[in-house]
């Protein structure tokens, strides 16, 4: 028998994590740029509000999140402040799925809004704040999201040449 954890209203729901250190339930609404949390210990419920729409939220080591956003990655600390690790702002395409890679990197996900063919793309954020381009998307392709293998999206493209560019916040060290 399947259980409803908590009725939500979202916009664009996806993305349900469980983040076994604090024992809750983590989720986003994309396009109402909302994170969610659930404690089935407690009942309580928070929601954040973000700056922009949200594909994911994933628990980090030290505690809070780290959120692909539309124009990049960003964190919540364990008390809910945000401050953003990666910006890179793209006409057309925003955040969406993301993982974490056994090395405690964030593999994180862009597509389209209009869900066309080729513009997504999958990155690595490294702890210590790196970003690497690990695939672009293939002309045909309509986004890395929905396959998660690994640790990370699977586009169907090969990778190109890695562009990589520095953060000055500290890594999502995501668990």
């Amino acid at each position: 028998m399947i259980e409803v954890a908590v009725r939500e209203r979202a916009e664009l729901g996806d993305g349900p994590t469980w983040d076994p250190a604090v024992g809750r339930l983590v989720w986003v609404d994309i396009l109402g740029s909302r994170v969610h949390t659930y404690d089935p210990a407690s009942g309580r419920r928070t929601v954040l509000a973000a700056e922009q729409h949200v594909g994911a939220a994933k628990p980090r080591a030290s505690g809070g999140l780290a959120v692909n956003l539309r124009d990049g990655v960003g964190v919540y600390d364990a008390q809910g402040a945000f401050s953003r690790l990666h910006h890179e702002p793209v006409p057309g395409r925003r955040g969406n799925d993301s993982a974490v890679a056994p090395d405690g990197a964030l593999r994180a996900c862009t597509m389209r809004y209009d869900e066309a063919p080729g513009g997504g793309t999958l990155s690595r954020v490294a702890p210590g704040g790196t970003v690497r381009t690990v695939s672009a998307m293939s002309p045909s392709a309509t986004a890395p999201a929905g396959v998660l293998t690994g640790g990370g999206c699977t586009p169907s493209t090969r990778p190109p040449a890695a562009s990589t560019s520095s953060a000055s916040a500290p890594g999502p060290r995501t668990r």
